[in-house]
């Protein structure tokens, strides 16, 4: 299991090296941390990127992830000039789908997640 100060030193290291943007997510009624997101896995262009999230469950089906992925994609898109991001979920994972379809992703069944046959890919162009 990663320590907790590992996980922050491999967020550190991967922002520094431009390999991983890193969002923590908070309630703004209180700041409470209620999940992250970020953008990752980046193509040696920089054209292409990753997209990961994670929420408690305490907060699942609230619009929460739906509007942080929002803005992420729009600062993917917009700022980054990203052309493509893509989207690694667990194929019953309804609600992630749920979210992906929502955001204008697109179900590519022919790909496959090496080293993860159950993960569904999910692409979105900008």
């Amino acid at each position: 299991m990663v320590g907790m100060s590992d996980f922050i030193a491999r967020i550190q290291r991967g922002f520094a090296e431009h390999k991983i943007i890193f969002w923590i997510i908070r309630q703004q009624s209180d700041d409470k941390i209620i999940g992250t997101m970020s953008l990752w896995h980046f193509t040696d262009d920089k054209t292409e990127a990753e997209v990961g999230y994670e929420f408690h469950p305490d907060y699942w089906g609230q619009g929460f992830a739906d509007e942080a992925i929002k803005r992420i994609l729009s600062f993917g898109f917009d700022i980054l000039e990203l052309q493509k991001i893509e989207a690694f979920t667990h194929r019953d994972n309804e609600a992630s789908k749920k979210l992906l379809l929502k955001n204008q992703f697109v179900l590519h069944p022919k790909r496959v997640d090496e080293g993860n046959e159950d993960n569904r890919i999910y692409v979105r162009v900008g």
